[in-house]
Formats: structure tokens, C-alpha cells, sequence
């Protein structure tokens, strides 16, 4: 329902007041155009009410859907804390064997390397012990070796010298002249023997 009242009367008043003719006036026509719009009725305020209390409704109906939505997602995250906790405790007691297991594994193997460094040593102390006595055998057949070459070499010297002695002896028996060129040729043979 609009309010009816007389702008110009209005417009006058405020002019008479101080206020300009111009600003009175615009003053005036905008109280009327907000005076002239739709009033509430009290059947529309009733009307009003109504949905008010059908939103209140509503909305404590939606609290305690989110209240029972909050309860079973507290529920649900409960029973999955509670199975994470497990599984964790779990992977905490596998750990712990696991890690118990790889210290006795690097024990055993610590073992065995001390084991085999100790067998190498020993390997190695043997051989040390061949070499050596192989040592000594190769330079005792070397010393023989050098004392059968030196005796060697004293008989095929000795040989040679009895050789030669014949030679001269059947030159000087045959006549020198014939075997000399064949002489010089023994000699020479012998003494690349010899040397």
C-alpha cells in the first residue's frame, strides 16, 4: 500500500527551513519515490514467518545431518587411525627383524672375510715358504749346473789340446806340406769351439 503526501508542501517547508530551492525539491521527490513502494501487510508478514520457520526447520535439519555425517566420518577415520596404527607397528616389528637379520648377515659375513684374510695369509705364507725353498733348489742346480759347465769345459779343453797334440804329431809324421791348409782349418773349427 502506497503513502500519499504532498511534495510541493513538503518541498516549502524545507526551503522555509534554509534549504535551497533546488536541493528542497530533490529532497522532496525522493522521500515520495520511496514512499510510494510496496508495504508489507500483515498477512505478508505472516507469510514471512512462515518460511522463516520453515528455513529454521530446514536448516536444524541440515545441522544434525552434518552432525551424524560428522560422527561417521569421525567413526571411519577413527577405524582407519587405528588401522594405519597397526600397520604401522606391523612395518615397525619388520623392521626391526629385518634390521636384527642384516646385522647377523654382516656379522657372518664380517666372520667369513676374517676367515678367508686369515686362509689368504696362510696361502700366502706357503707360497712364500715354496718360493723360497724353490729358490734355494733352482740356485743349487744353477751352482751344479756351472760346476758341471766349468768341468765340462775343462774336459772338452782338454780334449781339444790332446786333439791338437795328435794333429801335430801326424803332420810332422805325413809330411807338412800336404796337411797344412787342413790344419788351419782345425784349428780355427776348435778354437770357435773353444770360444
Amino acid at each position: 500500500m502506497a503513502v500519499l503526501f504532498d511534495t510541493l508542501k513538503l518541498a516549502e517547508r524545507l526551503e522555509a527551513a534554509g534549504m535551497e530551492q533546488a536541493q528542497a525539491r530533490g529532497v522532496a521527490a525522493a522521500i515520495a519515490e520511496a514512499a510510494s513502494g510496496e508495504v508489507a501487510t500483515r498477512a505478508d508478514l505472516a507469510a514471512l514467518r512462515t518460511e522463516i520457520a520453515e528455513l529454521r526447520s530446514e536448516v536444524g535439519q541440515t545441522r544434525r545431518e552434518v552432525e551424524h555425517l560428522r560422527e561417521y566420518v569421525d567413526l571411519r577415520l577413527g577405524e582407519a587411525e587405528a588401522r594405519l596404527r597397526g600397520e604401522i607397528a606391523g612395518l615397525r616389528t619388520d623392521m626391526v627383524a629385518g634390521d636384527e637379520r642384516l646385522r647377523g648377515e654382516i656379522a657372518g659375513l664380517r666372520t667369513d672375510m676374517v676367515a678367508g684374510d686369515e686362509r689368504l695369509q696362510g696361502e700366502i705364507a706357503g707360497l712364500r715358504t715354496d718360493m723360497v725353498a724353490g729358490d734355494k733348489r733352482l740356485r743349487g742346480e744353477i751352482a751344479g749346473l756351472r760346476t758341471d759347465m766349468v768341468a765340462g769345459d775343462e774336459r772338452l779343453r782338454a780334449e781339444i789340446r790332446d786333439v791338437h797334440g795328435r794333429l801335430v804329431w801326424w803332420i810332422i809324421g805325413t809330411g807338412a806340406a800336404a796337411a797344412l791348409p787342413i790344419v788351419g782349418l782345425l784349428v780355427t773349427v776348435l778354437v770357435k769351439l773353444i770360444h
